[in-house]
């Protein structure tokens, strides 16, 4: 009898013992996906900035580079000069010739005899087939400009010069126009369309000769700087980077099973160090297209996922505390 009991008392005990076991198993694995569900929340990625990169649209010699990286800068500041002596000769040129046509409209107000209508009507034809080639040009750059054959400093060059062989078509037919009017009224109104053509031409070479120089347009950091004083420098291509106050993006990926937990709008926790507050980002890109995992966060975990590019930004206060290539973790359970 006593051994019965002995043998019952050890059974139930030894159950006791399994069931604790039991209940401990299902308490670690349910702590492990717990653990696994919130580890999926946090996801580590960079800082990125919204860069403008400035550039001048004519190619030339960097004359001055009047900033350096890490300068913080106001609006209008200077930030390089390129040199083109092509550009300054054009201005040259069309200066010279605007004082040569107002030189010749005081000529003619002093009284200089009116031009022999066979001598006009030549130059008018000269002209014409002139404006008609022009055309033929400009409306073939106006197509490659339209591909980005070429860039919207040559095409603006070719327009002025259309517009100044329509503006001497325009001078020579009010001179052919003007025959029954005196002579000196219809001189002294050709001429003044020939000034105007003129200063169309200068102010065409002075903005030409304006792009070589850049200021900022912005409040902004200097992020980076591209090019050496005395090197030449492409049409087109950046020599000074800048970063505005706020413009601070999180850049990360998220799986297919990730996309129900974010939408724009979202407020999200950027957790810039460990054991400091949380930065709040809102979300306000999600991309349409499914890509491969990037090669920067692959793993043999990852390898198989796809993932979607998320964006999002924080306020200009918080930016301050973020900068390019710092490494953040977003918490997506917020």
């Amino acid at each position: 009898m006593e051994k019965d009991s002995f043998l019952m008392f050890s059974f139930s005990l030894k159950n006791a013992i399994n069931m604790k076991r039991l209940i401990t198993c299902i308490l670690f694995s349910s702590l492990i996906a717990a653990c696994d569900n919130k580890n999926d929340l946090l996801i580590q990625w960079y800082v990125e900035g919204d860069f403008m990169y400035i550039a001048a649209p004519a190619p030339g010699v960097l004359k001055i580079l009047d900033v350096k990286k890490g300068d913080r800068i106001q609006p209008d500041a200077l930030l390089f000069s390129l040199e083109n002596e092509s550009e300054t000769q054009r201005y040259l040129q069309a200066q010279h010739q605007l004082d040569v046509e107002q030189s010749n409209l005081v000529d003619l107000q002093s009284g200089r005899r009116k031009t022999e209508l066979d001598v006009l009507r030549a130059q008018l034809n000269g002209a014409i087939a002139a404006k008609r080639l022009a055309y033929s040009k400009l409306a073939r750059n106006e197509k490659q400009a339209k591909s980005g054959a070429i860039s919207e400093f040559e095409l603006e060059t070719h327009r002025s010069d259309y517009n100044q062989k329509a503006a001497v078509v325009e001078e020579l037919q009010n001179r052919l126009s003007a025959d029954k009017l005196p002579a000196r009224d219809a001189q002294q109104q050709a001429q003044i369309a020939r000034i105007e053509a003129a200063k169309s031409a200068l102010n065409q070479s002075q903005w030409a000769l304006d792009q070589m120089t850049r200021s900022a347009s912005v409040t902004a950091q200097v992020f980076d700087t591209f090019y050496q004083v005395g090197e030449w420098v492409p049409a087109g291509s950046p020599v000074v980077s800048l970063l505005p106050p706020g413009k601070h993006k999180i850049r990360f990926f998220i799986s297919a099973a990730q996309l129900p937990q974010v939408k724009v709008g979202k407020e999200i926790k950027v957790i810039v160090q460990l054991g400091s507050e949380p930065i709040g980002a809102t979300i306000d890109y999600i991309s349409a297209d499914v890509e491969y995992t990037p090669p920067v966060i692959y793993s043999n975990e990852r390898r198989d996922k796809l993932v979607f590019l998320i964006e999002a930004k924080t306020s200009e206060s918080q930016a301050s505390d973020l900068h390019p290539g710092m490494p953040v973790t977003v918490d997506l359970s917020s």
